[in-house]
């Protein structure tokens, strides 16, 4: 194999990897986008309005936070 052709093949390869790359990273903003959303509409926005002002006073991730998350 010559370095031009080396350089070629080197190349493809490159512009697979993005290709790919790009398809994961479009495939997570959607799912980020749309998993956002839904915290915007019914049943969702009941469910935050009414929790988050007590959650907020715990720390997130302690025991207690856990507890209360299960038990509610």
């Amino acid at each position: 194999m010559t370095i031009a052709e080396c350089q070629v093949e080197t190349q493809k390869h490159i512009e697979k990897v993005r290709k790919y790359i790009r398809f994961i990273t479009d495939k997570l903003t959607t799912r980020g986008v749309n998993h956002d959303y839904t915290k915007l509409k019914s049943p969702e926005v009941e469910l935050f309005t009414e929790y988050t002002p007590q959650l907020a006073e715990l720390e997130y991730g302690s025991d207690e936070y856990k507890d209360y998350i299960v038990c509610e």
